[in-house]
């Protein structure tokens, strides 16, 4: 690290003259920060404020394959996150060892200590996998698949009927480790996988690839695929320390058609992946593909012990097209993922500029039914693709690969090796949507986003990543292994330009300001809910995290410390719903 500033003082400054520009340095900023002066622009790109990843005691490290499939996010803002890892996995303190090919992980990272706090591991002697991961509470479930003849998850050992099969696992989180819950499988004799999973009350909801021709067993219910492979859709019930199961059914054509991704919004439990089948069956609506493979989505609702169809909408066109993510937010229903050549949905048409583009798609549930609003393409020449998404009110947050240097609205990223990762952020105006802002991470060789999750302020995103120096601007990221996960979280908004916040509130009130460091800065705002506050830097990056305040008769309160702050410019952001709010603070 190093003064920013540094490269504009001479190498031997009279230290009464260092004084005289320390204290004209702080009068500019007073008279340009408060009182209604402009300074420069920020950059209108959001900064990576967090990138982490693992290390391996194996030598050499080369023989270590780490990747992470999924994430989720608590009430207080931790992360979780599965995948696979062959070999030995350090996270934090803890050391994980595969019991054969690939074992299962899971691991929470803590945002108030920022590391790990703890994992554990999954599996048998062969290649075990973990695909889903969801939270409630301080309850954590995982699915995959694993392939080994016995794998032991969550405390259970689990006997596989076929080649792979599919495992729902539940723990608990207790803070700094982890408790075994309960763990179960599914599927037949074949190749069955789960892909992903949601959580609603005590109800566990499975999607994922039923390929077992002669059927499988899901959630005590018997499925048989009426093609080479079927979606299926199953509900278990958590009991605390054991479950029940549910219902299941199955959705497709004679085509291969997998569920892969699966959301829930009380009572209504909503599936999107791809179908290959020519006409493929969904929530009771025959679909029809126009390529090779299509996009579907689709609603049920959870009637308890049973489900009722509710509706399904096809998109898609001549190509390969998929969705792997899927987010409801009340009534809107989005999805993501990528398409080639054009592509309908609905009554929008998009045109890939060359290979795979990404595809964002808003649709509204009106019950039984379903009405396509907006469809959003972005990309360039080479391949680009969404894999994971995320929605925060008008917000609409997408991760994924990229090659070369697509566009995502007006922002253009430019690739550093072959595969780079990207993060958007679209605004979803009702009618219609656009991207707001991108930002790419990566190195000379492959990287990819798979996940992203959506707390308060903060986007964590999850994925993989081979070169040994990973750019996360500012941060860089070193990776001892062949293949490793990562870690990182950024704001979900561009950092407001200095020049654009006025120089009082009539809504967030600090006092002292400026305050000298070390000292308490009280704050006041009128709000209409929970609310938080945290200080970021000049280029948007979280310096302190938020921490809650005390809320009542509609004013929430409270004393911020700047203890460990250097001198310099900030700016307090409050977090609230739907809206926040931000200040600017001057430390001296």
């Amino acid at each position: 690290m190093y003064d920013s500033c540094s490269c504009l003082r001479p190498a031997a400054v009279p230290r009464p003259a260092a004084r005289l520009i320390a204290w004209l340095r702080w009068r500019l900023l007073l008279w340009l920060g408060l009182l209604g002066g402009t300074t420069p622009a920020l950059a209108q790109t959001p900064a990576w404020q967090l990138a982490v990843g693992t290390t391996s005691a194996t030598p050499p490290a080369a023989t270590a394959t780490i990747i992470t499939i999924s994430t989720a996010v608590d009430a207080a803002g931790n992360v979780f996150v599965t995948g696979e890892f062959r070999s030995i996995l350090m996270l934090g303190s803890t050391q994980l060892v595969s019991a054969g090919s690939l074992d299962v992980f899971v691991t929470k990272w803590s945002t108030a200590a920022r590391a790990w706090a703890w994992a554990t591991r999954g599996g048998g002697t062969g290649d075990d996998s973990g695909h889903g991961i969801a939270v409630s509470g301080s309850n954590v479930y995982v699915t995959g698949n694993f392939r080994s003849p016995t794998a032991a998850f969550a405390g259970t050992t689990l006997t596989n009927v076929g080649l792979d099969n599919v495992f729902v696992a539940k723990y608990t989180d207790l803070g700094s480790s982890v408790a075994d819950g309960w763990a179960t499988r599914a599927g037949g004799s074949f190749e069955d996988i789960g892909e992903d999973l949601a959580v609603s009350g005590p109800n566990v909801y499975v999607t994922g690839l039923l390929n077992s021709p002669a059927g499988g067993t899901f959630a005590g219910t018997t499925l048989i695929p009426v093609g080479g492979a079927d979606v299926f859709v199953a509900k278990y019930v958590d009991a605390g320390s054991s479950f029940s199961n549910g219902w299941a059914l199955r959705a497709g054509g004679t085509g291969k058609d997998q569920g892969l991704c699966i959301t829930v919004n009380n009572s209504n439990v909503y599936a999107t992946g791809s179908f290959e089948s020519a006409l493929g069956t969904f929530a009771g609506t025959t679909l029809t593909s126009a390529g090779s493979a299509d996009i579907f989505v689709a609603k049920y609702a959870d009637t308890g012990s049973s489900f009722t169809n509710g509706w399904a909408l096809r998109a898609g066109g001549t190509g390969y097209d998929f969705s792997r993510a899927l987010a409801v937010s009340g009534s809107n229903v989005y999805l993501a993922g990528a398409f080639r050549n054009t592509a309908t949905f609905g009554p929008t048409s998009l045109t890939s500029a060359g290979g795979d583009d990404v595809c964002v798609a808003k649709y509204t549930d009106l019950g039984s039914s379903a009405l396509p609003i907006w469809a959003i393409r972005d990309g360039g020449s080479g391949n680009e693709e969404a894999q994971g998404l995320a929605v925060s009110g008008s917000g609409v947050y997408v991760t994924g690969g990229f090659e070369r240097t697509p566009s995502f609205g007006s922002t253009t990223l430019a690739s550093k090796g072959f595969d780079d990762i990207f993060g958007a952020g679209y605004t979803d105006t009702g009618p219609s949507g656009a991207a707001t802002w991108a930002t790419s991470a990566g190195g000379v060789d492959d990287e990819g986003g798979i996940d992203i999750a959506v707390r308060g302020s903060t986007l964590s995103v999850v994925g993989y990543l081979y070169s040994a120096q990973v750019s996360f601007a500012p941060l860089t990221l070193a990776n001892p292994l062949a293949l490793n996960f990562f870690l990182a979280q950024l704001p979900t908004a561009i950092p407001t330009p200095i020049r654009a916040m006025g120089a009082t509130s009539t809504t967030l009130a600090l006092w002292p300001n400026p305050v000298s460091a070390g000292t308490g800065v009280r704050l006041q705002a009128a709000v209409s809910g929970p609310a938080s506050v945290e200080v970021r830097d000049a280029l948007g990056r979280v310096v302190r995290p938020a921490q809650a305040l005390a809320v009542a008769a509609g004013q929430a309160t409270g004393l911020v410390p700047t203890a460990g702050l250097a001198p310099g410019l900030y700016v307090l952001h409050l977090v609230t719903d739907p809206v926040g709010l931000s200040q600017r603070l001057l430390v001296k």
